[in-house]
C-alpha cells in the first residue's frame, strides 16, 4: 500500500494544530494548511484514512485556535481594564 504524502502531512499538520490552538490561537495556519492538504489527499483518494483525520484535526485546531485566541484577548482586556481602574 503506497503512502499519501499529502494525506500524512495532513494528519500531522492537524495534530500540530490542536497543540497550537489549546496553547492560545497559534495554531491557525497548520489548521488551514491540514484542510488544504486533506482536500488535494481525498481527490486522489477518497478513501484515506490519513487524510480524513488530517482535515478532522485541522477543522478542529481552526476552531480551538479562535476560542483560544478570544480568550486571550478577554483575558488580556480584563487585566488592562483591572489596572486601570487602580
Amino acid at each position: 500500500m503506497e503512502k499519501n504524502v499529502k494525506a500524512l502531512l495532513a494528519k500531522i499538520f492537524g495534530i500540530v494544530s490542536l497543540v497550537l490552538g489549546i496553547c492560545g490561537g497559534s495554531g491557525l495556519p497548520f489548521g488551514v494548511a491540514a484542510l488544504i492538504l486533506s482536500s488535494l489527499a481525498k481527490k486522489t483518494d477518497p478513501d484515506n484514512k490519513d487524510a480524513k483525520l488530517g482535515g478532522t484535526l485541522g477543522l478542529i485546531g481552526i476552531i480551538l485556535s479562535v476560542v483560544g485566541a478570544i480568550v486571550t484577548i478577554i483575558i488580556y482586556s480584563v487585566s488592562i481594564a483591572g489596572s486601570m481602574m487602580q
